[in-house]
């Protein structure tokens, strides 16, 4: 009875140390994944202020120029800010969802379940 109850308990103490090495190294994959997310965001910040400057500024002029009608330009500048921004709003998901120790909590959740089960 004795000796079970020593080596449940060093089971225990090989889980949490086993769990807190699985917590380092999800957050070192966090962290590898924080300077990218950094990156993409201020590219994509960049991006969307020279292409308003630039690409949407002469499509809305050269819009104008061929159908004489604000509508349709401004509807067009419209339509690309909003499908620039929607890739945005995507590529930051995915870098927060990679960010989100996933791993890590399925792992307590399937030692939760064992442990209710015992």
């Amino acid at each position: 009875m004795i000796k079970e109850l020593e080596q449940m308990g060093i089971a225990w103490i090989v889980l949490i140390r086993e769990q807190l090495k699985l917590f380092t190294l999800e957050a070192k994959l966090a962290k590898i994944s924080l300077l990218p997310a950094l990156v993409c965001t201020c590219l994509l910040l960049f991006l969307s202020i020279s292409t308003w400057l630039c690409a949407l500024t002469l499509a809305g002029y050269g819009l104008y120029f061929y159908s004489q009608s604000l509508f349709i330009t401004f509807l067009t500048v419209f339509l690309v800010n909003l499908g620039m921004m929607l890739t945005a709003a995507l590529l930051l998901k995915r870098y927060l969802k990679r960010m989100s120790f996933q791993y890590t909590r399925a792992q307590f959740h399937e030692y939760q379940k064992l442990e209710q089960t015992d």
